[in-house]
């Protein structure tokens, strides 16, 4: 009687165990992802560093040199970034379904490299583990502006052709609702060589003109100007770069209907002073990252964060 009993039991909980596991799966996934994608900006490179708090920096601590999990306006924690927004916004609404930030921004990529991360993304989604992507936020540009390739930095046709396929590969993630990106111009690089920023001092006291363009040659293309002419002409690099990349959202729009891509060129017209810099004079620190996080936050149509 005893076996038997027992084999009543294991019956038992083998046919609670398919019951509950079955409903698991009719529930599917209790999760939304939210992707990141873009160069050092979105990585947080150097963001834990201020031009004006750095007289010796401790070496050992700067690798890998990126703070995606802390500092970045997309992805970090330490500052009110976007995935902590978009928490708060899905929490307000009643939507409290848990949501996981992946982050492929990689220092020193350009609008081609989009599509690798892209299909990492996809792959991620692949696996079953999220209901949605909520929400992907793409900030690239500043390298293709930056480069040398031609007088208007990365030739447009392979700026066009690595959008093309980025939003290509995203449009192949199935799912009910659409996706919605947020895609953000650059700013306004050429004004990192304005005095302000060129004569204030930053690691052992070294002025950022010096330490910037003489050791460790940033941008050079847009940061090489000594009058007003020369800045117009960088400045219509960025112009050019961040035109490319709102007709680049449009093309997508058109070309994909579960796709909601979003252009905005609101960091063209916001200032970059030196308290908004990390101690290579050139990208965003702390603060800087909060400000791109709060300039582009409010340029998404999508989800709202109520204050009261």
């Amino acid at each position: 009687m005893k076996v038997a009993h027992l084999n009543k039991l294991s019956l038992s909980l083998i046919i609670w165990t398919a019951i509950a596991t079955a409903s698991a799966h009719e529930k599917g996934p209790e999760k939304y992802l939210m992707a990141a994608m873009g160069d050092s900006i979105t990585a947080g490179f150097f963001a834990d560093t201020h031009i004006k708090t750095i007289a010796v920096p401790d070496l050992s601590i700067l690798p890998p040199f990126t703070n995606k999990k802390s500092d970045s306006w997309a992805s970090g924690r330490s500052i009110y970034s976007h995935y902590l927004l978009l928490e708060t916004s899905l929490h307000q609404a009643g939507d409290l379904t848990p949501i996981d930030v992946d982050n492929e921004a990689v220092p020193g990529n350009q609008a081609a490299d989009m599509v690798a991360q892209a299909k990492k993304i996809r792959k991620k989604m692949k696996k079953g583990h999220y209901q949605a992507l909520k929400y992907v936020v793409l900030f690239i540009g500043a390298n293709d502006a930056c480069s040398d390739d031609t007088p208007l930095g990365t030739p447009e046709g392979t700026i066009r052709k690595g959008l093309e396929e980025t939003f290509d590969v995203l449009s192949q993630i199935p799912q009910a609702e659409p996706i919605r990106v947020l895609m953000a111009g650059i700013p306004k690089i050429p004004d990192l060589a304005r005095p302000e920023v060129t004569q204030s001092k930053t690691i052992f006291g070294l002025s950022c003109s010096f330490f910037r363009n003489d050791f460790l040659q940033s941008c050079t293309p847009l940061l090489d100007w000594k009058s007003n002419e020369e800045y117009e002409k960088r400045v219509a690099v960025v112009e050019h770069v961040n035109q490319v990349l709102e007709d680049a959202a449009h093309e997508a729009n058109a070309r994909h209907p579960n796709l909601q891509v979003v252009f905005t060129n609101q960091l063209f017209h916001t200032a970059i002073g030196p308290e908004l810099l990390a101690f290579d004079c050139f990208h965003p620190s702390r603060e800087g990252q909060q400000t791109i996080s709060s300039t582009l936050w409010a340029q998404q149509p999508w989800f709202q964060v109520s204050t009261q």
